[in-house]
């Protein structure tokens, strides 16, 4: 009946994401790596870490948002000596063949990646995981005795969360680092077994269009490289969307200087600053100060035609010290 639990508690938290949402098939996602038993001790000293492989498929729900369905296959070997050691058994003639444990996943997982305002690209995991354990049958050999274990499979409802890096290769390809953390592979008095996995992947389509229009937006703004004309005409002027004070340099303070900088920003067609030039200053110990927090600020896009345009755009900066 536990296991029927289980499995219908999945099927409904499948079902419901599936039905509440405006989505469509956006990625697929391949990755390898390793897998660590961490807990209970039982868990932990009779395995050692093994491999973790899988895949899935990632649905779009907003610029920043995406349900990922993601299977995986963990499997891990009995770490002889430790067992040995902990059955307080001599290692010596001893052996044990079998026993390693095969661990299958299967999760609906909330990803959050906001691409276009992140400095570092990070993105964030969480959600369920049902999770097929199975310990396969063993033989163990001792001191003149011979023990068999049969085998034992295990279904629990498991938490998942995570996080990683991401770095896009090109708009059809990213490649990933990511972490997972399984709560509840086993079941009963190892319900709290926990499960790690670390692994390297590929994020990609086969089709641009899939792809939200934010996504192909951002990509399309970094890799344009090259300064917009000095003079461009537009319908729908760039306004500032965030923006970033200026440090005030120490030694200006301390010397009690002021002054004024104005510097010359070129926007992407995003509204991010890609260039910033130092166009009048009135004292050169401001300018630094003052192109990096420029580099900070964003903008609406300037548009013509409904197009979005790369721009020039002139920031004043204020150095005054206070009264």
């Amino acid at each position: 009946m536990k296991t029927i639990f289980r499995i219908s508690c999945f099927i409904l938290f499948f079902s419901c994401t599936l039905t509440s949402q405006d989505f469509s098939l956006s990625e697929y996602n391949l990755q390898s790596g390793i897998g660590f038993p961490t807990s209970p001790e039982k868990f932990y000293d009779y395995w050692r870490q093994g491999y973790n492989a899988g895949g899935g498929l990632s649905f779009s729900l907003s610029p920043a948002t995406s349900l990922d369905f993601v299977g995986e296959y963990s499997r891990f070997s009995v770490d002889r000596e430790r067992l040995f050691k902990y059955l307080n058994i001599s290692a010596n003639g001893a052996t044990i063949q079998g026993a390693a444990t095969n661990v299958i996943m299967f999760s609906t997982l909330y990803r959050y990646f906001n691409r276009e305002d992140a400095t570092i690209p990070l993105f964030f995991l969480g959600g369920l995981s049902l999770t097929h354990s199975s310990i396969e049958k063993s033989e163990a050999n001792y001191s003149g005795y011979e023990t068999k274990q049969s085998r034992e499979n295990y279904f629990a409802l498991s938490l998942a969360y995570g996080g990683g890096i991401s770095f896009p290769i090109s708009p059809q390809l990213d490649i990933y680092l990511e972490s997972k953390h399984y709560l509840g592979v086993l079941k009963n008095d190892q319900a709290n077994t926990n499960l790690t996995s670390i692994s390297v992947g590929l994020r990609f389509t086969f089709d641009d269009a899939p792809r939200s229009q934010a996504r192909r937006e951002q990509e399309e703004a970094l890799r344009d490289t090259s300064d917009p004309p000095e003079f461009v005409p537009f319908e729908v002027q760039p306004v500032p969307e965030k923006t970033v004070n200026p440090e005030y340099p120490k030694e200006a303070l301390e010397k009690g200087i002021e002054g004024k900088v104005i510097v010359k920003l070129a926007l992407r067609k995003n509204g991010t600053v890609k260039k910033a030039v130092v166009i009048q200053s009135e004292n050169e110990i401001f300018n630094n100060a003052s192109i990096n927090a420029a580099m900070g600020w964003k903008f609406s896009p300037a548009m013509l035609e409904g197009r979005p345009l790369s721009v020039w755009v002139t920031v004043p900066f204020q150095f005054r010290l206070k009264k």
